[in-house]
């Protein structure tokens, strides 16, 4: 008979393996919010601090604007001083007409500085109205204005620089109303000039062939930034005798293409202020600047280092 012990039994028995902790249920992170990926927008210029005018800013320029607007014929109305964060100015004015000659209301009233107002007056009497007299045959007598101050970055982009109607240094103008009663609008009336043709050069002293090239010619020195235009090359020689002629051309070998529509007297009359215009501001936009100056000229007094900015 065997006996068995139960110490030796514990001794001898196999070693059962300690049961595994059940592993906790993964739980799959959260998806990563884009926002708090991307830095902060750039606070809104209203937003951002800046101090108050002072007594003598508000002095100067006052003293700076009555003798800016005296004897111009501008009409305005002093306004109290503006300072919204970064933007306003220490004497802003409400301009409600220009032009010392011919009255042109501003319709509605601007916003505007007194700087900005003398330069839209000089405008008006030195290029607006010879060249609507000349193209249009009559006086222009408004103006519609669509934006002039406004607290506000470029485009209204929060990373761009202020703008310049966050100065009250700028003026956004969509039509003109002439004394016989029509309306010139950008949207409506903007083109550009037909294209002239370039003009052929003297042979050179070799009795070589006359050189077409005009990219040696250069543009007035205005210290302007402008976009230019290139002028289309010269037509065909005319054919040699004998030679067939294509049916795109006449007998004399001459393009047979259309002609231009005429340059309507509106075009002719918005081309002329706009080019005008690009020597007295300071930044000149209009429909070949970008899409969103299509419907739209913008003038202001920004000041630069080197030259105008003029498209």
């Amino acid at each position: 008979m065997l006996f068995s012990m139960p110490g030796a039994v514990a001794a001898h028995a196999p070693e059962v393996a300690e049961k595994p902790e059940t592993a906790a249920t993964e739980v799959p992170l959260p998806a990563r919010n884009p926002k708090r990926l991307e830095p902060p927008s750039p606070p809104h210029p209203r937003d951002r601090e800046a101090p108050e005018w002072t007594a003598q800013e508000i002095q100067t320029e006052t003293d700076r604007c009555e003798m800016m607007l005296a004897d111009i014929g501008v009409e305005y109305e002093p306004l109290a001083p503006i300072r919204e964060g970064v933007c306003g100015a220490p004497a802003p004015i409400e301009l409600r007409s220009i032009g010392k000659d011919q009255k042109i209301s501003i319709n509605p009233p601007a916003r505007v500085t007194c700087g900005l107002a003398a330069t839209l007056s000089a405008w008006v009497d030195t290029v607006v109205q010879p060249s609507a007299q000349e193209h249009l045959g009559s006086k222009v007598v408004s103006i519609r204005n669509v934006a002039s101050y406004v607290c506000r970055n470029r485009y209204n982009a929060p990373g761009k620089r202020l703008s310049e109607h966050a100065r009250a240094n700028a003026l956004d103008m969509a039509a003109f109303k002439t004394a016989d009663g029509r309306t010139i609008t950008i949207s409506n009336d903007w083109a550009l000039p037909p294209e002239k043709p370039s003009e052929e050069k003297a042979p050179d002293a070799a009795g070589g062939k006359a050189s077409t090239d005009t990219s040696a010619a250069k543009a007035p020195e205005t210290g302007v930034v402008h976009t230019g235009r290139d002028t289309k090359p010269p037509g065909p020689a005319e054919n040699a005798p004998g030679a067939k002629v294509d049916e795109k051309t006449d007998e004399a070998g001459k393009e047979n293409t259309p002609e231009a529509p005429p340059f309507r007297p509106e075009s002719a009359f918005l081309f002329a202020i706009h080019e005008g215009a690009c020597k007295l501001f300071g930044t000149v936009l209009g429909p070949l600047a970008n899409e969103a100056h299509k419907d739209h000229f913008h003038y202001d007094l920004a000041a630069r280092k080197h030259s105008n900015y003029c498209e």
